[in-house]
């Protein structure tokens, strides 16, 4: 999704894509179908190449602009993704480089590893502009897609900004790793009432 909806950012890549039909479903045939006659129809291309998926990353060629993480519950899912619109090249001397890494980084430290949107687009790029492009991306499958903002998401799933709060206020490291309607169930019980 990323990699057509990202194409009017950064530039087209109009290279056909082969397709070993054999290896993908009816549904996700369907799905391809459908986003190239809602007009979404080149491939997100930057000036380190194209965007694609290499291990767990979102990459321009050989270049992480993004990283994600997503869990599944119950029939629903979140999906979460952080993209670099820019970054401080005199911060990014400070960090260290992890141990465990994905193996197309090789050695290479963080200026060699990453790239950011502006550097890809070749111009300033605002992350509201990332933002309605997801927008714009996700109308290729779905029907009913609504821009929210936080607040009005939170509140979407039942909860008040306290609950959420606590949610979000827990160290990643430290949050349980059971299900999303276990959680909240916990710090429900954990809140005042009133």
């Amino acid at each position: 999704m990323y990699a057509k909806a990202f194409a009017p950012v950064f530039g087209r890549d109009d290279h056909p894509v082969l397709i070993d039909r054999e290896q993908l479903d009816d549904d996700m045939l369907a799905l391809r179908q459908r986003s190239t006659t809602r007009g979404f129809t080149g491939l997100a291309s930057g000036s380190s190449g194209r965007f694609h998926l290499e291990e767990h990353d979102y990459c321009f060629g050989e270049r992480k602009i993004g990283g994600n993480a997503q869990t599944l519950t119950r029939g629903r899912f979140v999906h979460h993704t952080s993209f670099l619109t820019d970054i401080n090249p005199s911060l990014m001397s400070v960090l260290k480089v992890p141990r465990k890494r994905p193996t197309y980084r090789g050695t290479r430290g963080h200026l060699d590893f990453l790239t950011t949107a502006t550097v890809e687009a070749g111009r300033q790029v605002h992350p509201s502009e990332l933002a309605s492009a997801v927008t714009r991306g996700l109308h290729m499958w779905f029907d009913d897609v609504v821009e929210a903002s936080e607040e009005e998401a939170w509140a979407e799933a039942g909860l008040t900004p306290e609950e959420a709060d606590a949610i979000l206020d827990v160290p990643i490291a430290s949050r349980p790793k059971v299900p999303f309607d276990q959680r909240l169930r916990t710090v429900r019980e954990s809140l005042p009432s009133g």
